[in-house]
């Protein structure tokens, strides 16, 4: 069973030209640990942020997914 499924993820934070995430898939099984980690503005509290809810409903921007 699926704990977390993301699908086409589309985010983009008001005022930029770029999208953060531009159709990103994950899932995630059940019992399973996960670390995320990658360099620094690549995404990783943003991701977290849209797992949370947080986004979109604390940031402006174009969310889709």
């Amino acid at each position: 069973m699926d704990a977390i499924e993301i699908t086409d993820l589309c985010w983009k934070y008001d005022g930029t030209d770029e999208y953060v995430f531009n159709k990103l898939n994950l899932t995630v099984k059940e019992n399973i640990f996960l670390g995320i980690v990658g360099s620094n503005e690549s995404g990783k509290t943003t991701l977290v942020s849209c797992m949370k809810g947080i986004i979109p409903n604390s940031f402006t921007g174009v969310y889709k997914g």
